[in-house]
């Protein structure tokens, strides 16, 4: 098992060099979906670990590092295009066309 330490530093690594997991476009590079793949395996190593948990340590700010969800896509109207086309490929070629825009 790995050391916390070192996990941590890795879902840093990978957070870094793809911009927050912004840069995460699996129909662009398959490079992308390796690492994709890398912060699934590290996060499903932290499940190895036990974390005391508390509202008092939960409490105050928060910095978002990694996301496997492009950011704009929490809009409520990115979403609803998402429900409507209920079609992962679809959608997410919907939403990388109107990006380039």
């Amino acid at each position: 098992m790995k050391e916390i330490g070192e996990i941590k530093s890795n879902i840093y690594k990978i957070a870094a060099v793809t911009d927050r997991g912004q840069r995460l476009n699996k129909l662009i590079s398959p490079i992308y979906k390796e690492k994709a793949n890398e912060m699934d395996a590290l996060i499903d190593a932290l499940k190895d670990f036990s974390f005391e948990m508390s509202e008092k340590l939960l409490s105050g700010e928060w910095e978002l590092i990694f996301s496997n969800v492009e950011l704009f896509r929490s809009s409520p109207f990115f979403l609803a295009i998402e429900k409507a086309l209920n079609d992962e490929f679809k959608s997410n070629l919907f939403l990388n066309y109107i990006n380039c825009k």
